[in-house]
């Protein structure tokens, strides 16, 4: 676990399809989840995750170990465009190797989801930044509130590695947005100078802050993320309504710019939308990964901190998975099963199984409250037994 682990993404039109194929030639990449079916496969990424489902420590050689998703065409294309999860949007904010050819929509959503990512950048830098500032704020932006980072399951110096490791890239994907005549007429922009020394990413820019200028890119930013923020000032919206062009979607900005504090309704807005979609990814992540797998690479990104608690939660993942293996034989016998944890008769494998797994999720890290409530009902369980 030592050597890092190659990502993949891989979008369908049809995702249970695509996973139903997958199933039957790389079954052993599944967890439990796999023994259900595609169907199920996919309704627990959209259920509890956020679209996507991730097969995790994949080994693709001796040397090379892989972990790779499944998501529909629609849902990634929406979050490119509006950020409705920003979970693959925001790692599209970082360089990413097409292994195919995008078709043509898609090609656009990753163009919107750049420019949204430079307008939101733009929101939250001051007046004067360096190309360095810029690099590491659009970086940053899918981290913000990240709960990975808040229990130390996330390196918190990676913004500035991929910074230093993705420069000319990065550079690549934004330098040329930013230097469009699109945002020279928005804010301003225009180069006022370098910093001393002469380093990397050290040219100064310069972008107007008056109220003109503020309410012209803030008109820029993604429908979700206006979303968010006006849930915070008390409206409650359909998405649709704040589209680029929507009159309501300039009711929301002018309301934005009452507060006197833009800059931090963005930030803060933009810090629940990535919280909330890493817990919900996390739990889909921990469910789908299964005991072994959740337990090892939650110890991968925690490091020795917290290995007493992966040992303790890999004991109880084993009772767990053993419970289901009981489960399934005994469903192929044909009789009614009993859940222990539950107290209740379960005569659906798949009950059976999305009942076990909330009480590993109670008892690790912030998966708690309205998630863990969220995860129950899934459960559909019957009543009890006499």
């Amino acid at each position: 676990m030592s050597r890092p682990i190659a990502t993949f993404g891989n979008s369908s039109s049809l995702a249970s399809e695509q996973v139903f194929q997958n199933l039957k030639r790389n079954q052993e990449h599944y967890s439990w989840v796999g023994r259900l079916g595609s169907q199920a496969v996919c309704s627990l990424a959209e259920a509890v995750g956020v679209g996507v489902h991730f097969n995790t420590l994949v080994p693709l050689d001796a040397q090379t170990t892989i972990k790779y998703g499944v998501l529909e065409s629609s849902s990634l294309e929406r979050d490119l465009r509006h950020w409705t999860h920003l979970y693959i949007a925001g790692r599209m904010h970082k360089p990413v190797t097409p292994l195919v050819e995008a078709p043509k929509s898609l090609a656009e959503a990753e163009v919107i989801n750049r420019h949204n990512a430079l307008a939101t950048a733009l929101v939250l830098l001051p007046p004067t930044f360096t190309e360095e500032d810029l690099l590491r704020t659009l970086v940053g932006l899918s981290y913000r509130g990240d709960v990975r980072l808040a229990v130390g399951a996330e390196d918190p110096h990676k913004v500035g590695r991929i910074v230093a490791g993705s420069w000319e890239a990065l550079a690549a994907m934004y330098m040329p947005l930013l230097q469009s005549e699109r945002y020279r007429s928005l804010l301003g922009l225009e180069v006022v100078g370098e910093t001393a020394g002469g380093r990397r990413g050290g040219t100064l820019w310069r972008q107007a802050k008056d109220p003109e200028a503020q309410v012209a890119v803030l008109q820029q930013l993604p429908a979700g993320l206006l979303h968010e923020m006006a849930t915070k000032l008390g409206f409650h919206l359909p998405l649709e309504h704040l589209y680029a062009g929507e009159d309501t979607q300039r009711e929301v900005v002018a309301a934005v710019m009452r507060t006197g504090r833009p800059q931090r309704l963005a930030a803060d807005s933009l810090a629940a939308i990535v919280r909330r979609s890493s817990m919900y990814q996390a739990a889909s992540g921990l469910l789908a990964a299964g005991g072994g797998k959740a337990v090892t690479y939650v110890a991968a990104k925690v490091g020795k901190a917290l290995r007493p608690v992966v040992s303790a939660a890999s004991q109880q993942a084993a009772q767990a998975q053993a419970q289901v293996a009981a489960g399934v034989q005994r469903a192929q016998e044909g009789h009614a099963l009993h859940c222990p944890h539950r107290g209740v008769h379960v005569t659906d494998l798949r009950r059976y199984n999305m009942a076990l797994q909330p009480q590993l999720l109670k008892r690790n890290g912030p998966v708690q409250g309205k998630l863990a409530r969220d995860i129950q009902e899934l459960a559909m369980v019957t009543a009890p037994c006499p």
